[in-house]
């Protein structure tokens, strides 16, 4: 079983909660990872480069940053492992959605399951 808990910070982000849940089953379930927890906060440009220049020491927003976590302390209301938070910048994945020629929901998609990654370990060079 996978659950999750999405937070938006903005009105009308490129994917439903709904639409999110269905993408992070799906690729934690593809990956073997079903029995795992996410957060997922959605949120404008503005906000995405305060947490870049913070955690990444860079000065612009970015689409998404990924913070792995082992496990939640204390006590929880869900079956699992806790494996992290992703932080998606709704601002910054409709530009790229232009800039490379995909639709803003295979864009947001595509990025969410990047993130995804990133918390399982999975890093790109």
């Amino acid at each position: 079983m996978v659950n999750f808990q999405i937070k938006s910070k903005i009105i009308n982000p490129v994917l439903s909660d709904k639409e999110i849940g269905f993408e992070i089953a799906k690729h934690l379930r593809a990956r073997n990872a079903q029995n795992s927890f996410v957060e997922v906060e959605i949120v404008g440009s503005a906000f995405m480069k305060k947490l870049n220049s913070r955690f990444m020491k860079k000065n612009y927003p970015t689409d998404v940053l990924s913070f792995p976590l082992d496990e939640i302390p204390g006590e929880t209301s869900f079956q699992g492992k806790h494996i992290g938070t992703i932080i998606l910048c709704n601002d910054i994945i409709k530009s790229n959605a232009k800039k490379n020629a995909r639709l803003e929901r295979e864009e947001f998609a595509f990025v969410l399951r990047h993130g995804l990654d990133h918390l399982l370990g999975i890093h790109h060079n």
